[in-house]
């Protein structure tokens, strides 16, 4: 499984990076030993992951979300998936929202019972 990932840092600032390890990825950002622009902004909390079956799909979905406006980030963020819709690939969207985490398949959300 491979994660795409939108996480906050604490200037507020939103950084969106791929993974196969999401915990041990997010350990790295919080110890600042993950990417340079977080190091440099300091981590604040995972905002969403998306799991995706391939590696091309999350790569795809990193180089989307990063060309997104801020606007349409902060939407997604808040379930908003229309503009993942548009993509037309298959993508199960978990949102934290930072301690209560929902998931989201193709646009329909619910309660997830744990990460």
């Amino acid at each position: 499984m491979y994660y795409t990932y939108l996480l906050r840092c604490r200037d507020g600032s939103l950084y969106c990076g791929y993974t196969t390890h999401i915990e041990k990825r997010m350990d790295q950002h919080k110890e600042g030993k993950g990417a340079k622009y977080v190091k440099a902004k300091g981590y604040k909390g995972l905002e969403f992951y998306i799991a995706s079956s391939t590696r091309s799909d999350a790569m795809k979905l990193e180089a989307y979300i990063k060309r997104l406006e801020r606007k349409e980030k902060e939407n997604l963020i808040k379930g908003d998936t229309r503009a993942l819709d548009r993509l037309g690939i298959e993508y199960n969207l978990v949102l934290s929202t930072l301690n209560s985490p929902v998931i989201s398949e193709n646009s329909s959300i619910s309660e997830a019972e744990d990460m």
